[in-house]
């Protein structure tokens, strides 16, 4: 359908990419429709009834407005991408106009309905505020609205739709799967308690497995894991926890301010001031997962080395036990902790607001259907729809087990590691840059601003070229070879370069680093620089993680001065075991903070962006916190006690003696914070 055919006989008011009628006309609409003979009985009374029901409350003027701005249509093929935060603005204000809350029901439910011939998806999506009675009419509604909105009677009819009530039929407290998750996270805090409490008050040997198990969920003694270092200082890379930390605020950052258009009205001023300049840290925010990849490969490939070094080990390409045992280590560090906040995201937290998220990203519909992928850390090679930003994990576990051949090759020889790696990161750039010149797509994920210029389909551009680790392993490649250096295995020693070597390096970081963060704005400001776009494309990634992979060196080596200084701070080192679980709860404090929020939000400039930012971070850290004493530590400990036998019965202790129990916390915290920095 061509846009063109809804200028027919209406004044067509635009809103952002989508459009709605005049309000008398969708009046006219709604009195004309409830004639219909084909609908309900409720839904033609509710119908009529709609507008003055609405009008006689109080705020009736307010809630009027909000419901007839829900009548919208626009391109279905942006429907998730380009156009996702107008609607998902439009059936946030039909919510509204049904003037639920939390514990109060409404007399008369709302439900927003959006549709397209799923058939014909380049044609027109229309979406739609009913009684919530009408709700097995939704389609026969839709395509009277289509007919309405278009004033032809030529075009397909919508086959497909979704629909989202003001208020689901059963909260979360009549549902056994969210009761279910309830009473287990009650049990999981409640066995933290006692355990605490036995922990503090006992003072003899733990005799039993039992009492291991128990002590696994010590709050007292997990919190110490998290607060000591381990004594041998050269065990770790210190600033890779402001690294870590920083990154894991970026993200969450950025990923809060990606749905704040969804909720607020002045959505064009708040998008131009997105387009900046200043504001590229938050356009061009997914940079931080490339410091993740970094992070995560340094260290496995820096213990891979020390492992031989200090332990003696010797792996080769044969060692089958000693590989089983190094993809165990990881895997069982990484799923459990994974698949439980999958679980209770799904049926319990997504279910605990008294209406359901839009549906095309509510987290209950699309992980009941998809949340295999994410169990089996598959989510980086599919469509992605359960908890978008958890394909990170997948990827990430995807290039550790490649990480074997690039180990063994920097093993046997420095040249031959890094000419493999550095073919491996040029076949990567150059399969970025057949898809970047293949779909037109931008340099990157474009979340906050989508120049017509390029293709606006981000959603497309997340599962064919933004999440597949074979785009992504050019950073990782980097990390495991710094990870090399950084572990001596050859005696490399940052402290020999001369004082222009390092001011050069130093220098050439930050050219890189900037480069690779500024070098978005004419692709933001939607200039037509196609080759520009691709070798910006292609290569910002490997510039950025080159960036932070000299930031790491210089640190390393004592030759970082104040950064070196600021990355290694306590309070990082503090927050560093929190951000696993930080990461993958990071966005339910965005979604609560914004469906708990005054609606509409109206954008008033910088502070206000940094004040949201800093709110759901620090929910970020204290959601966090809680999944790491109820379930991510005992997990760890627990893994420890059956797998790697450090606690044989009526032999081990936490509390005979003061020697003891200091070597126990330092080798635990040194796993601990191991497969901490592996996973982010």
């Amino acid at each position: 359908m061509n846009l063109l055919l809804l200028l027919v006989g209406f004044s067509i008011c635009r809103a952002d990419h989508l459009s709605t009628l005049p309000t008398s006309a969708i009046s006219r609409f709604i009195e004309s429709v409830s004639q219909d003979r084909n609908l309900k009985v409720e839904c033609k009374r509710d119908l009529t009834q709609i507008e003055s029901i609405i009008a006689k409350h109080k705020d009736g003027s307010q809630r009027l407005q909000h419901f007839f701005s829900a009548f919208r249509f626009g391109e279905a093929y942006f429907l998730e991408t380009r156009d996702r935060d107008r609607w998902m603005y439009a059936s946030t204000e039909c919510i509204e106009a049904a003037g639920e809350s939390t514990f109060f029901a409404s007399e008369h439910p709302l439900l927003f309905c959006h549709g397209y011939d799923i058939d014909m998806k380049e044609e027109i999506a229309f979406g739609m505020c009913m009684p919530a009675s009408c709700e097995g009419d939704h389609l026969l509604l839709l395509n009277e609205w289509r007919l309405f909105a278009t004033s032809s009677a030529d075009e397909n009819d919508i086959n497909y739709a979704e629909c989202m009530r003001s208020r689901m039929i059963y909260q979360w407290y009549q549902r056994v799967d969210s009761l279910a998750v309830f009473f287990v996270l009650v049990a999981l805090m409640g066995l933290v308690g006692v355990a605490t409490a036995y922990h503090i008050r006992s003072q003899r040997e733990t005799s039993s497995r039992f009492e291991q198990l128990l002590l696994a969920f010590s709050a007292k003694r997990n919190i110490e894991i998290m607060m000591r270092r381990p004594k041998a200082s050269n065990s770790i890379v210190s600033c890779l926890d402001g690294l870590r930390v920083q990154s894991l605020f970026w993200i969450t950052a950025g990923h809060a301010l990606w749905f704040l258009p969804s909720f607020t009205e002045n959505v064009d001023e708040l998008k131009k001031d997105f387009a900046n300049f200043s504001n590229l840290w938050i356009t061009n925010f997914l940079l931080a997962v490339d410091t993740f990849f970094v992070l995560s490969a340094t260290l496995t490939s820096f213990h891979f080395f020390r492992s031989i070094t200090s332990k003696g080990d010797k792996p080769e390409l044969r060692s089958l036990s000693y590989w089983l045992r190094f993809y165990r280590h990881r895997f069982l560090r990484l799923w459990p902790t994974s698949v439980f906040v999958l679980w209770i995201l799904t049926f319990g937290i997504s279910l605990a607001h008294h209406y359901a998220a839009w549906p095309p990203t509510d987290p209950y519909i699309q992980c009941t259907k998809h949340g295999w992928e994410n169990v089996f850390l598959l989510s980086s090679l599919t469509n992605n729809r359960c908890y978008g930003w958890t394909w990170y994990i997948s990827a990430d576990f995807i290039l550790f087990l490649s990480s074997p051949l690039f180990l063994l090759a920097l093993k046997h020889s420095t040249k031959r590691g890094i000419i493999l790696s550095l073919i491996v990161t040029l076949i990567s750039c150059f399969l970025n840059a057949i898809q970047i010149i293949r779909y037109n797509f931008p340099p990157t994920q474009m979340l906050f601003v989508q120049p017509p210029v390029l293709n606006q389909h981000y959603m497309q551009h997340e599962v064919l070229i933004y999440n597949p680790p074979q785009y992504r392993i050019g950073a990782y490649v980097i990390g495991l070879c710094l990870g090399y250096l950084l572990s001596g295995y050859r005696e490399p020693s940052g402290a020999s370069l001369s004082l222009r070597a390092k001011c050069y390096g130093w220098i050439g970081s930050f050219i890189l680093g900037l480069v690779a963060l500024c070098g978005l704005y004419p692709a933001v400001q939607g200039w037509n620089w196609p080759i520009y776009n691709v070798i910006y494309g292609s290569i910002h990634r490997i510039l950025w993680s080159l960036s932070i992979a000299w930031i790491i060196y210089a640190c390393h080596y004592g030759f970082g001065g104040i950064i070196n200084s600021f990355l290694s701070c306590s309070i990082f080192m503090l927050l560093s075991p929190l951000s696993y679980s930080a990461f993958l709860m990071h966005m339910v404090p965005v979604f609560g903070f914004y469906l708990n929020f005054s609606f509409p939000i109206i954008y008033s400039g910088t502070t206000q962006i940094i004040v949201f930012c800093a709110i759901q971070i620090i929910l970020t850290l204290l959601c966090a916190l809680i999944v790491v004493l109820i379930f991510e530590i005992p997990s760890l400990n627990i893994e420890r006690i059956f797998l790697l036998g450090k606690y044989s019965e009526g032999k081990s202790t936490f509390e005979s003696t003061r020697k003891a129990k200091a070597n126990f916390l330092s080798s635990t915290n040194d796993m601990h914070k191991k497969i901490l920095n592996k996973i982010e």
